[in-house]
């Protein structure tokens, strides 16, 4: 299904005068290596901005060092047997055992430590990149499994597969993402994030979300590394949550998906993947079976919509795209075709629009997508509307840019 809006309800959670950072959440991350020591700075910058009230790294000391910089209250120890809620682990990493460093080498087994004792110590985990290759080599038990959620990319999956020495059944196309996914969730007993333009959440239980297609602009290196540190804090912020309803994980893991989606939006000022994100509740708009925008008049409000979201983010029209009439690339009628036939979720290139997306950026915009999501049971455009003063007021105007925090950096700059 679709994530909408209503999935959202209660997953931003605001601290309260009985909240301690204990019970904000505690994020431990084991991300980053030697040679790739920016996966870690990324990751846990992004847990730090995310709301977690507890943020703790072990990492390469280049890592540590710029994180003691610029984010003082991460505190430089992660390791096993720590109170932790949710573990992100694997980012940099090539492979847990493949690494140069014999520091490197000992986190890899951290790593294997703390993913095989999940279930003991009430621990949820995020499991990315090279540390996909536990699954392969460690013998965990299904109960672990079902406290993972791991975040592979195209290039990951068929990996983990191969390691797995399986084969995808004949009957599932390769261009069909969300089978994929789900069959990875029920062959290893975890949550799958299938990550793309339009990614796709599987639980083990067969519960699917397909999250709106995102900025082509993050098709850059280090998002996944953002997304993972996200995914962490979302995990942390809802533990409590999921220690009673474990299913609940997929949801979860989908609304990091949509903070990291809509965070790049508005850093990239891609208008039309801001427009998904911001309209995705109406769903009779949005289908991806039937044509979209069918008629001019939805056409019409289609062009308005886009029209109002240029003048909240201060951003000029673009003379040949602003009057287009666009379907936004949802099975149109030039959409490739699958070999099965169906309408591939490939995205439509026509529709990109801003600029490059500068992580950093991406990181200090995460509060602000957490504030526009966690209102999102309402009307999301009067979110947005410099006439809410109550909610808003404080960043209306920053930067000349009503109803939105702050000008994000750019070429209109």
């Amino acid at each position: 299904m679709d994530i909408t809006p209503e999935h959202l309800v209660g997953l931003f959670p605001a601290p309260t005068p009985q909240d301690s950072k204990y019970t904000r959440g505690v994020v431990g991350l084991i991300t980053g290596t030697q040679e790739y020591p920016g996966a870690g700075i990324l990751s846990a910058s992004a847990a730090a901005s995310c709301g977690a009230g507890y943020v703790r790294y072990s990492g390469p000391p280049e890592a540590r060092m710029a994180l003691l910089m610029n984010h003082p209250e991460i505190v430089l120890s992660a390791r096993p047997g720590q109170r932790i809620d949710a573990w992100v682990v694997g980012s940099g990493f090539p492979g847990l055992f493949r690494t140069e460093t014999s520091e490197d080498k000992d986190r890899g087994a951290d790593v294997i430590s703390i993913l095989s004792s999940l279930d003991d110590m009430d621990s949820f985990a995020v499991v990315d990149a090279g540390a996909l290759e536990a699954f392969a080599v460690a013998d965990f038990e299904a109960r672990n499994c079902a406290r993972c959620v791991i975040t592979p990319h195209q290039g990951e999956v068929d990996r983990l597969i191969h390691l797995l020495g399986d084969e995808l059944p004949a009957h599932y196309p390769q261009q069909n993402r969300t089978a994929t996914a789900l069959y990875l969730a029920q062959k290893l007993g975890c949550t799958v994030v299938f990550k793309g333009a339009r990614t796709v959440v599987a639980g083990a239980d067969g519960t699917m979300f397909s999250c709106p297609e995102a900025t082509h602009w993050l098709a850059t290196a280090g998002s996944g590394d953002v997304l993972a540190g996200i995914m962490g804090a979302m995990i942390a912020l809802n533990a409590a949550k999921l220690q009673d309803k474990p299913e609940m994980i997929s949801q979860v893991a989908a609304a990091a998906v949509c903070v990291h989606s809509l965070a790049a939006g508005m850093v990239s000022e891609d208008i039309y993947s801001m427009h998904e994100w911001l309209h995705s509740h109406e769903s009779d708009d949005f289908d991806d079976d039937e044509d979209d925008f069918e008629d001019s008049d939805e056409d019409a409000e289609f062009s308005k919509q886009i029209s109002e979201l240029r003048r909240l983010m201060g951003i000029p029209e673009i003379p040949d795209k602003a009057d287009a009439s666009v379907s936004l690339g949802h099975g149109s009628d030039d959409a490739p075709e699958s070999s099965d036939g169906e309408a591939s979720d490939m995205p439509d290139e026509e529709l990109t629009e801003g600029h490059q997306i500068i992580l950093m950026d991406l990181i200090r915009a995460l509060p602000h997508a957490m504030l526009i999501l966690r209102y999102t049971g309402d009307d999301i455009m009067d979110t947005l509307n410099p006439q809410n003063p109550d909610e808003f007021g404080q960043f209306g105007g920053v930067g000349g840019y009503p109803g939105f925090p702050f000008r994000f950096g750019g070429p209109l700059q």
